[in-house]
Protein backbone atom coordinates (compact mmCIF):
# COMPACT_ATOMS: atom_id res chain seq x y z
CA UNK A 1 0.00 0.00 0.00
CA UNK A 2 1.45 3.10 -1.45
CA UNK A 3 1.25 6.85 -0.12
CA UNK A 4 -0.96 7.58 -3.72
CA UNK A 5 -3.14 4.29 -3.16
CA UNK A 6 -6.18 6.78 -2.09
CA UNK A 7 -4.89 9.98 -3.37
CA UNK A 8 -5.63 9.70 -7.43
CA UNK A 9 -7.80 12.86 -8.28
CA UNK A 10 -8.64 13.60 -11.90
CA UNK A 11 -6.44 10.99 -13.49
CA UNK A 12 -3.62 12.61 -10.75
CA UNK A 13 -2.35 11.15 -8.58
CA UNK A 14 -1.50 13.21 -4.98
CA UNK A 15 1.04 12.92 -2.12
CA UNK A 16 -0.15 15.25 -0.03
CA UNK A 17 -4.03 16.24 1.34
CA UNK A 18 -4.46 19.34 3.86
CA UNK A 19 -6.44 18.73 7.23
CA UNK A 20 -10.11 20.81 6.78
CA UNK A 21 -9.35 21.65 10.76
CA UNK A 22 -5.88 22.90 11.33
CA UNK A 23 -4.77 23.18 7.31
CA UNK A 24 -1.77 21.14 8.47
CA UNK A 25 -0.22 19.25 5.30
CA UNK A 26 -0.67 15.28 5.56
CA UNK A 27 -0.12 11.85 4.04
CA UNK A 28 -2.60 10.78 1.39
CA UNK A 29 -2.96 7.62 3.50
CA UNK A 30 -3.42 8.91 7.12
CA UNK A 31 -6.69 8.60 9.02
CA UNK A 32 -6.35 11.08 11.44
CA UNK A 33 -4.51 14.76 11.67
CA UNK A 34 -1.26 14.76 13.56
CA UNK A 35 -1.39 18.04 14.64
CA UNK A 36 -5.34 18.31 15.82
CA UNK A 37 -5.94 14.48 16.10
CA UNK A 38 -9.09 15.11 13.63
CA UNK A 39 -10.38 12.20 11.94
CA UNK A 40 -9.95 12.94 8.20
CA UNK A 41 -11.14 11.39 5.12
CA UNK A 42 -10.11 10.54 1.31
CA UNK A 43 -8.69 13.76 -0.61
CA UNK A 44 -11.09 16.10 -2.91
CA UNK A 45 -10.39 18.21 -5.73
CA UNK A 46 -8.78 20.68 -4.40
CA UNK A 47 -6.39 18.68 -1.97
CA UNK A 48 -8.15 19.27 1.09
CA UNK A 49 -9.09 16.04 2.82
CA UNK A 50 -12.95 15.08 3.47
CA UNK A 51 -14.53 15.63 7.11
CA UNK A 52 -16.47 12.43 8.04
CA UNK A 53 -19.64 12.46 8.84
CA UNK A 54 -20.76 12.90 12.54
CA UNK A 55 -23.17 10.52 12.44
CA UNK A 56 -23.48 11.48 16.57
CA UNK A 57 -24.05 14.66 16.09
CA UNK A 58 -26.83 13.98 13.73
CA UNK A 59 -29.18 11.56 15.98
CA UNK A 60 -28.61 14.29 19.09
CA UNK A 61 -30.16 16.57 17.07
CA UNK A 62 -32.91 14.41 15.56
CA UNK A 63 -33.75 13.15 19.42
CA UNK A 64 -33.46 16.74 20.33
CA UNK A 65 -36.41 17.68 17.83
CA UNK A 66 -38.46 14.26 18.72
CA UNK A 67 -38.27 15.68 22.39
CA UNK A 68 -39.14 18.93 22.03
CA UNK A 69 -42.02 17.84 19.66
CA UNK A 70 -43.27 15.39 22.27
CA UNK A 71 -43.35 18.60 24.92
CA UNK A 72 -44.69 21.11 23.01
CA UNK A 73 -47.59 18.01 22.42
CA UNK A 74 -47.99 17.60 26.15
CA UNK A 75 -48.29 21.23 27.44
CA UNK A 76 -50.20 22.76 24.27
CA UNK A 77 -52.09 19.37 23.15
CA UNK A 78 -52.87 16.69 25.27
CA UNK A 79 -56.56 16.57 26.60
CA UNK A 80 -56.64 17.15 30.27
CA UNK A 81 -58.45 14.61 32.34
CA UNK A 82 -61.21 16.25 34.75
Amino acid sequence: MGIFDKGIVGGKPRAFKKCPECYATLLVNVDRCFSCKAKVGPVDAKGYARRPTDWKSYFLCFLSWALFGLYVWWVFFKEKNG
